[in-house]
């Protein structure tokens, strides 16, 4: 009789811990995509939002996923593999950073001006990290994430970054 309240009392516990990891989880965000964005598949088991008007650039990865777009005053671009990160401040202007939400997984972004001559009239940056587990990743023992990143003729332009990480839904 003592083994069976026992087993009883264990089931409740751990029903109690199910349930309680469940509720800790973020909600996955179902805000709607702004109406200036529109939604491709990009390079990655993801999805995402971006300014209607940025055209598909060629861009070719080395070890990661890679996909770019781009318009007048902003480069998009994503990577989505083992190596990506928020970059140091070192060298950096204007540097702040920031945590994020992207589809229920919590990281980290940064916001910057790129010092001296930038030779692509593009000074201003932003990049946002979150990892993301998958099974290829798991299997390598290796952590996979998407790093978002911006390269804007403003600072007001780059504030498009947060937006656009808002709007990534991972398969």
């Amino acid at each position: 009789m003592r083994n069976r309240d026992r087993d009883r009392t264990g089931l409740g516990f751990l029903a109690l811990a199910i349930l309680l990891s469940a509720c800790g989880s973020e909600p996955r965000p179902e805000t709607p995509d702004p109406e200036r964005f529109r939604r491709v598949e990009a390079a990655g088991p993801f999805s995402v939002a971006i300014p209607r008007e940025l055209s598909r650039l060629p861009v070719i990865g080395v070890d990661t996923e890679v996909d770019e777009f781009g318009g007048e005053g902003l480069r998009l671009g994503f990577s989505y593999g083992m190596y990506g990160s928020v970059p140091l401040s070192d060298g950096l202007l204007d540097y702040s950073t920031g945590q994020m939400t992207v589809d229920g997984r919590r990281g980290e972004w940064a916001a910057f001006t790129r010092p001296g001559d930038v030779g692509d009239g593009l000074p201003h940056g932003w990049v946002g990290h979150v990892g993301t587990p998958t099974r290829w990743g798991e299997r390598r023992g290796e952590p996979v994430g998407l790093t978002i990143y911006l390269s804007c003729s403003s600072r007001q332009i780059c504030e498009l970054g947060p937006e656009v990480a808002a709007t990534v839904r991972f398969e």
